[in-house]
């Protein structure tokens, strides 16, 4: 975050945190970067797949610094269908 130009450098942690993703996501929609799954097809008669997929990630979820379970991605890919 510190090398990103224009980026505050008086910050908490938690704060740089937070604008960053506020500018990761301003660039997104600059990009139109989709902001849910409905864009690739995914919908509530196909959403297995991908949930079945999900199981497969359970190591990565175990590295990831805030602890998130397979049942929490699971939630917030059913979010993301919109």
């Amino acid at each position: 975050f510190n090398l990103i130009e224009g980026s505050p450098k008086d910050l908490s942690k938690t704060e740089r945190n937070r604008v960053f993703v506020k500018k990761m996501f301003g660039l997104w929609r600059k990009l139109g970067v989709p902001s849910g799954l409905k864009s690739f097809g995914v919908n509530k008669n196909n959403v297995d797949v991908l949930l079945k997929e999900v199981e497969n990630y359970g190591k990565a979820f175990e590295q990831n610094p805030k602890p998130f379970s397979v049942e929490e991605g699971k939630k917030l890919q059913i979010k993301l269908i919109k």
